[in-house]
């Protein structure tokens, strides 16, 4: 029998009818919560770090190539990429598609709050099924007809 156990068994005997009895189970049951409820918390925080890294990826895609800039804008460099450059990238393992986009940033201005945004274009190819699973309202903008497009797609 190992050390630890022997100690806890000698404190934990039925025949025992000490004062310090309900201390050792108080502090047991006390200990077996702060366990429980830690443990539960590390599984909540796992579930949230996975639903926005999902989002995270969905909104912005898990990367983004664009070209070297030192400024900080939200406006990154265009990258010149040809369709058989593109067409190289989509046959790598493990990706799913390549899009081009473009960002452009704003305001949006009311009668009493002025708000940033970020605009986001994309062409007929883009993929939108990440925006089809988590869409409440509306509908999903139609950019794939002949003439273009002035439709938007707002978040919260």
């Amino acid at each position: 029998m190992n050390f630890e156990l022997f100690i806890s068994s000698r404190i934990r005997s039925k025949k025992d009818t000490s004062f310090s009895r309900p201390i050792i189970l108080i502090s047991i049951a006390g200990i077996s919560l702060g366990v429980m409820v830690m443990l539960i918390s590390v599984a909540v925080l796992k579930g949230f770090q996975f639903q926005i890294r999902d989002k995270v990826a969905g909104f912005g895609g898990h990367i983004q190539i664009s070209g070297f800039s030192s400024n900080l804008s939200l406006e990154p460099e265009p990258v010149n990429l040809s369709d058989i450059r593109m067409a190289e990238i989509s046959r790598l393992n493990n990706v799913s598609a390549v899009q081009a986009f473009g960002l452009k940033a704003g305001i949006l201005k009311t009668t009493d709050q002025i708000h940033g945004v970020v605009l986001k274009g994309v062409d007929s190819s883009y993929r939108w099924d990440f925006f089809k699973e988590k869409l409440i309202s509306g509908q999903l903008p139609d950019i794939k007809g002949v003439n273009p497009s002035d439709e938007m797609l707002i978040s919260n």
